[in-house]
């Protein structure tokens, strides 16, 4: 019984590292849990997130969208959820910056024939069939038709088999729709609970301070 106690507990290590690597989260992301989040910041949205995350399953089919202005905490909140998921529940989650997204979609095209280098319904698969998809910073990426048409296709696939998506966004729902056309928008408004972040600067008052006698905010040239 101890033996197969070890060997579980190894097994779930062993698949977490491996949701983790897959998950898309690199470099900072990889802190963005619950528990680092900032203490004083602690409120009800942190909260609403939270119970998000741990009432979360296969079988969730509704999302978030965390929108205000940059600095809020959008994505790491966002980021937590998707750890807390892989970690907590064993469930496959992938984070996305939506540039890079697209970015990777156009690689698929060979820039001197035009044939797709790897195939793009492939590619795009790998957004739509995981459970949990978070698409980090809607809106920063530069408008096209083509863009539209791309993220439509994620979204409206997901819709579909009714697997959930957390979106992060400096744009309110009107000004994502005003960008992105209302074909975007409106599935996302039928997928996801709006959650507006305050207007503080979390990433400004989290910034390390310098010491020294110049003053936290001097730097020597």
């Amino acid at each position: 019984e101890e033996r197969e106690r070890e060997q579980a507990i190894q097994e779930r290590k062993t698949k977490v590292a491996r949701l983790i690597e897959t998950s898309g989260m690199r470099g900072i992301m990889r802190s963005m849990t619950f528990d680092l989040f900032n203490q004083q910041r602690r409120g009800k949205i942190y909260e609403v997130a939270k119970q998000y995350a741990e009432d979360f399953t296969s079988q969730t089919d509704t999302g978030l969208i965390f929108f205000g202005k940059a600095g809020t905490g959008k994505t790491h909140l966002a980021v937590a959820i998707a750890r807390y998921v892989i970690e907590q529940k064993q469930i496959a989650a992938r984070v996305a910056r939506t540039v890079e997204l697209l970015a990777d979609i156009r690689q698929t095209f060979n820039e001197h024939d035009g044939y797709r280098a790897e195939n793009e319904m492939e590619l795009i698969r790998k957004f739509t069939s995981v459970s949990l998809l978070v698409l980090d910073d809607l809106g920063a990426e530069k408008v096209s038709d083509w863009v539209c048409e791309v993220l439509y296709r994620v979204i409206d696939e997901r819709w579909l088999e009714q697997r959930p998506i957390i979106v992060t966004t400096n744009f309110n729902l009107k000004e994502l729709e005003e960008r992105l056309g209302e074909r975007v928008i409106s599935r996302i408004a039928g997928m996801c609970v709006p959650i507006e972040m305050q207007n503080h600067d979390y990433r400004i008052e989290n910034a390390p301070k310098l010491s020294g006698k110049q003053g936290a905010n001097s730097f020597n040239s």
